[in-house]
């Protein structure tokens, strides 16, 4: 949770999104983030600024990929309590169905 709340923090920060290099509007379908210097029209930046973008764009690549981590360790956590449940739950119907069929079978010889 604490790497979501880190890359959230970092793609909206004033360097990435709605720096020199991010796109006006952050919800833009065409919005990205690049870590070389990019052409501009206007104004060029200065190494400082493309060192300080680089550098937040790595941070951000590092937060994704911690939290790629974290989901994936759930997943395999979720994936392996969904099969013990499973397990548990056939077990239960086999004992059930078996329990079943040795009453019938009890009934038929014994004649109750």
């Amino acid at each position: 949770m604490a790497s979501s709340m880190k890359l959230t923090e970092l793609l909206f920060s004033k360097h990435v999104l709605s720096g020199p290099l991010g796109a006006k509007n952050c919800w833009s379908p065409r919005a990205f983030v690049t870590a070389s210097k990019p052409l501009l029209k206007e104004k060029e930046l200065s190494d400082k600024q493309i060192k300080e973008t680089s550098e937040k764009v790595t941070e951000a690549a590092d937060a994704v990929k911690e939290g790629a981590k974290e989901v994936s360790n759930m997943s395999k956590t979720v994936s392996g309590k969904v099969s013990e449940a499973a397990e548990n739950i056939m077990d239960k119907a086999k004992d059930t169905a078996f329990k079943a069929v040795t009453e019938k079978i009890k009934e038929k010889i014994i004649g109750k």
